[in-house]
């Protein structure tokens, strides 16, 4: 009984790093999107268009980057939805970015969507161990 306990309580000692590192990390990038979001608000006008579609991808990236911090910041609140939208959007910026980078496509969508997936997995894992919700 003691063993069943002790492993318990490493679990939710375990869930309460995942929870801090998700919650650390997602704000950093949460933060980053935001960013990206408001240099692409406020100073896409100054940029000469490259291709007819490019405008079009600005928005779609717009749009991402909002739902990706959107998302990473519900975790703080709610880690069960915050962590399956935060891997929902991980997703959809992966094969986004897959399908509209120019060069090193696989690289560039792995290197943006895989952290974000992560997060949202830690956030999932916080929530599971938590023990107020068992």
């Amino acid at each position: 009984m003691q063993d069943a306990n002790h492993l318990n309580s490493g679990r939710a000692r375990l869930g309460k790093y995942a929870r801090w590192v998700a919650r650390i990390i997602g704000t950093l990038i949460a933060v980053f999107a935001l960013f990206m979001l408001l240099g692409h608000l406020l100073f896409e006008e100054e940029v000469e268009e490259v291709e007819d579609t490019s405008e079009l991808i600005g928005v779609g990236v717009g749009l991402i980057f909002a739902c990706v911090a959107g998302s990473l910041l519900a975790g703080w609140r709610w880690e069960k939805a915050g962590g399956i939208s935060s891997v929902t959007v991980g997703v959809v910026l992966g094969i986004f970015v897959l399908f509209t980078a120019g060069s090193n496509q696989l690289i560039v969508a792995v290197s943006m969507g895989v952290p974000i997936i992560v997060i949202g997995a830690l956030f999932l894992y916080a929530d599971r161990t938590d023990p107020l919700n068992a």
